[in-house]
């Protein structure tokens, strides 16, 4: 009853996470709006027009390189009787949005290496103006710092008790769910880094270095200034983001004992090349080793989810049993993103380039689910190591 229980639990977890994962990226009807011209100019180049469409990655579409865009819409005539707003749904590094000549929202300070606001969706008040059968025109400008994944998202307009509803909803997606995922991996990283200190076991220190780590780059979506300026603050999180998940990798080979094989020793190999090639792309301003880094980490996900659920299925215990479920989980959820952020946009399947400017990787969601699985297989082997002691010390008694 207690497998049963266990695995049907597990099972309830994956589906209220994929659920909520497919809730980020439903939105209500609202006007869609494209722009009317697009001109960027990368530094010590003239300004030139690009294609006026929606998203603008400019990492994908300009190299990284440093630089700025314009863009122009023509906003819908108002009637004058009910309040108009915009969402942005991810805009940055630094913006401006102005209305007919009248600046609207501003933040942060072109150039500034410690200013990132491209994190979160923004919204956009428009000023309730007389009737008017002339479209205003409206202006959004960025500037964007070298390979720091700056761009402009879908931009959604409308009534702004729907548009303002709709913020909320990508707010709690994007920026409150982050808060909840660097308190969940915090805490959890910080008991098991207690263990480790107390018992020197080292599965306790992976799994606690590896969770502490991902709080680290978790708490980059709620930076808009950093601690560091660009791009080694960019080093510290992406490096911390891979190792992460090279660690929390190892953490699952050693919970079903295949600790010492040839995937546990790639994914160590793994561990010392990782960091420095992110570290390496990002002050290199080399967005394409970015992705390759990030996309051999998806292969050693997939070598190790195939280790970790072949030798867990196998198993009798349920440590393990869970732990190969959890991982079936992980690797759909790491499926999904490699698709949506990486093959469709990258290799132009059923996408332009770049158009996975906004999208929410699932991957962050379904560390805590993973994380929260790991952390029970070490409550569970603590538990049954203090019956075994328990059991030691009746015998001899």
């Amino acid at each position: 009853m207690r497998r049963v229980s266990g695995a049907r639990a597990a099972g309830l977890g994956l589906m209220l996470l994929l659920a909520g994962c497919m809730a980020t990226g439903s939105v209500r009807a609202a006007t869609l709006l494209l722009p009317r011209s697009i001109s960027v100019q990368i530094d010590g180049q003239p300004e030139r027009a690009v294609a006026p469409q929606l998203p603008l990655h400019w990492d994908a579409e300009q190299r990284g390189s440093p630089g700025r865009a314009r863009l122009l819409f023509d906003l819908p005539p108002s009637d004058g009787s009910v309040q108009q707003a915009l969402l942005l749904t991810r805009v940055g590094n630094t913006y401006r949005v102005s209305l007919d000549g009248q600046v609207l929202a501003s933040q942060g300070e072109p150039g500034n290496a410690r200013h990132d606001y491209a994190k979160r969706p923004r919204l956009v008040l428009l000023p309730l103006q007389p009737a008017s059968t002339a479209p205003g025109r409206l202006v959004i400008e960025i500037d964007a710092q070298q390979a720091r994944k700056a761009g402009v998202g879908p931009v959604l307009f409308g009534p702004a008790s729907e548009i303002s509803a709709q913020h909320a909803s990508s707010t709690f997606f994007r920026w409150d769910l982050s808060l909840v995922i660097v308190a969940i991996s915090s805490t959890l990283g910080a008991l098991s880094m207690l263990l480790w200190l107390r018992q020197r076991e080292r599965l306790y220190l992976v799994y606690g270095a590896g969770e502490l780590l991902f709080a680290l780059h978790a708490s980059d979506t709620l930076l808009a200034v950093t601690p560091l300026p660009w791009p080694w603050w960019g080093a510290v999180s992406y490096s911390a983001h891979g190792l992460a998940w090279l660690l929390m990798f190892q953490f699952a080979l050693m919970g079903v004992g295949r600790a010492r094989g040839r995937v546990a020793r790639a994914n160590g190999a793994l561990m010392v090349l990782v960091p420095l090639l992110l570290t390496v792309s990002v002050v290199g301003a080399m967005p394409a080793l970015e992705l390759l880094v990030m996309v051999v980490v998806q292969l050693m996900a997939l070598a190790t989810g195939l280790a970790v659920v072949s030798t867990g299925l196998r198993s009798h215990a349920l440590e393990k049993q869970t732990l190969a479920l959890a991982m079936t989980g992980l690797l759909l959820v790491l499926a999904r993103d490699a698709f949506v952020l990486v093959i469709q946009p990258y290799s132009g399947l059923f996408a332009r380039w770049g158009s996975h400017y906004g999208e929410t990787p699932w991957s962050r969601y379904g560390w805590v689910v993973f994380g929260i699985t790991m952390a029970w297989t070490l409550a569970e082997r603590l538990r049954r190591a203090s019956l075994e002691v328990s059991e030691a010390n009746r015998e001899m008694a």
